[in-house]
């Protein structure tokens, strides 16, 4: 049977490599902002620099960690950088859909930003 992108894709390898690189970003922002706190307000760090981030560390991860256990179909070096940038932009992605989803159903924020929570009320 062929393998398809869904096989490759919805893997707990593939999970874990998401989950990985979220982390990687939420570090990697409050370590710039903790240093240069006059970041936040800024529009290219905002609107250009943090959604590229996960993408480019997905990239960057990809090709440092060959030994990580890919999937299956993930078995060549321009695959594999294929699925890191693929990953990680996802991984982005993602996270605002669930961020979405969670303060919609519970009204929870799970903002990785250290800004006070919003009063429903």
């Amino acid at each position: 049977m062929p393998v398809t992108i869904a096989d490759t894709l919805l893997t707990w390898q593939t999970g874990l490599f998401a989950l990985g690189i979220y982390f990687l970003t939420v570090l990697m922002r409050r370590t710039v902002e903790a240093a240069r706190p006059s970041l936040r307000d800024s529009k290219v760090w905002r609107d250009v620099l943090l959604p590229s981030l996960p993408v480019l560390l997905g990239l960057l991860v990809a090709a440092a960690l060959p030994m990580y256990p890919y999937p299956e179909a993930i078995n060549a070096q321009a695959t594999r950088l294929f699925y890191g940038l693929t990953v990680g932009g996802g991984s982005g992605w993602l996270y605002k859909v669930i961020k979405a989803l969670v303060v919609k159903q519970w009204g929870v924020d799970i903002s990785t930003d250290d800004k006070p929570p919003v009063d429903k009320e």
